[in-house]
C-alpha cells in the first residue's frame, strides 16, 4: 500500500508538469510583448468576411479553431478578442456608470461657480470609463501576429 502511494505522490506530479496547456499564442508585432489563450476559454472573433463568433474555442489542427462548432481558419481571423465571464459582466455596469457620470457631471456644470470644475472632472471620467470597457483586450490582427502553440514558459 505505501508503494502504490509513494507512486501516485511521484507520478501525478510528474505528468502535471510535463503536460502542456495549448492555445492561441499572440504575438505583437512591434514590441516583445505576448498573450495566451488557453484552450476552452472564451473569446469574440471577427473574421475577415466581417461575420463574429463567441463563445469558448477549441482547437482543431495548427491552422484553424472550432467556436460553437464553427471551423475558424486563424488566417481568416481579423480580430481577436477575450471576453472573460467577469468582463461581459462588467462591461456594461462601467458604461453605464459612464453614462451617468456625463448626466451628473453636466448637470453639476450647469450650476457654474466652483461646482463647474467638478462637473468637468465628472464628464471628462464619464467618457474614459467606456472607452476603457471597449477596448480593453482587443488583438487586432494588424498588431498582432496569431499562432497555434502551447504555453510558452517563463
Amino acid at each position: 500500500m505505501k508503494t502504490i502511494l509513494f507512486v501516485l505522490f511521484l507520478v501525478l506530479p510528474l505528468v502535471s508538469i510535463i503536460a502542456q496547456e495549448k492555445g492561441i499564442l499572440l504575438q505583437k508585432k512591434d514590441s516583445e510583448r505576448t498573450d495566451f489563450l488557453v484552450e476552452h476559454k472564451r473569446i469574440k472573433v471577427v473574421t475577415t468576411d466581417g461575420r463574429s463568433f463567441f463563445g469558448r474555442f477549441s482547437i482543431i489542427d495548427d491552422k484553424t479553431i472550432s467556436i460553437n462548432n464553427t471551423l475558424i481558419a486563424l488566417a481568416s481571423i481579423e480580430k481577436i478578442k477575450r471576453k472573460s465571464l467577469t468582463s461581459t459582466i462588467t462591461s456594461p455596469v462601467v458604461c453605464v456608470l459612464g453614462v451617468i457620470l456625463i448626466l451628473g457631471g453636466t448637470a453639476v456644470a450647469v450650476l457654474g461657480g466652483t461646482e463647474a470644475i467638478v462637473g468637468l472632472g465628472l464628464i471628462s471620467s464619464g467618457f474614459t470609463l467606456p472607452l476603457i470597457a471597449l477596448i480593453s483586450n482587443r488583438h487586432p490582427k494588424n498588431q498582432w501576429e496569431y499562432t497555434i502553440g502551447d504555453l510558452p514558459s517563463n
